[in-house]
C-alpha cells in the first residue's frame, strides 16, 4: 500500500464581477482545466516574483 502526504494548504472563497467573465477567460482563453487552477497558477507566479525581488533587495543592501 502506498501511502502519500498531501501538502498543506488554504482555502478560500473568492468573488468576482459577473462582468469580468472569469470562468471564459481561465478555461476558454487561457487554457486552464479550471478558474481554481488559473487562480493558483497568478498567485504563485506572483510569490515567486516577490521571493526574487526581495533577494535582489537583499543583495542590493548587502553591495
Amino acid at each position: 500500500m502506498v501511502v502519500t502526504k498531501m501538502a498543506e494548504s488554504e482555502s478560500f472563497l473568492i468573488t468576482f464581477p459577473g462582468e469580468w467573465k472569469v470562468e471564459n477567460h481561465a478555461t476558454k482563453k487561457r487554457k486552464f482545466p479550471s478558474i481554481q487552477d488559473f487562480v493558483r497558477e497568478l498567485v504563485r507566479r506572483d510569490m515567486e516574483t516577490m521571493e526574487k525581488e526581495e533577494k535582489q533587495n537583499n543583495n542590493n543592501v548587502q553591495n
